[in-house]
C-alpha cells in the first residue's frame, strides 16, 4: 500500500510544476495581450475604458412604469 501511495505523490509532484509554469505563461500572456491596447486607446484618447449604459428593451420600460419606479 505504501508503493502505491509513493507512486501517486510522485506524479504529482512532477506534474505540479509544469502545470504552473504553464498556468503563469499563459497568465502573462493574456495580461499582455490586453493591456497594449489598452494603453494605445489611452494614449490615442478614443474612447477605452468608459461604460456606455446599454438601450433597455421596451418591455422593461413597461415594467417600470406599472410599477411605478424610476428605469
Amino acid at each position: 500500500v505504501g508503493l502505491q501511495r509513493r507512486g501517486r505523490t510522485i506524479k504529482y509532484v512532477i506534474f505540479a510544476p509544469w502545470y504552473m509554469l504553464v498556468y503563469w505563461m499563459i497568465n502573462t500572456w493574456t495580461v499582455v495581450r490586453e493591456f497594449c491596447p489598452s494603453i494605445r486607446k489611452v494614449w490615442h484618447r478614443r474612447d477605452g475604458g468608459t461604460w456606455k449604459s446599454p438601450e433597455r428593451s421596451g418591455s422593461l420600460k413597461g415594467l417600470h412604469d406599472e410599477l411605478g419606479e424610476a428605469p
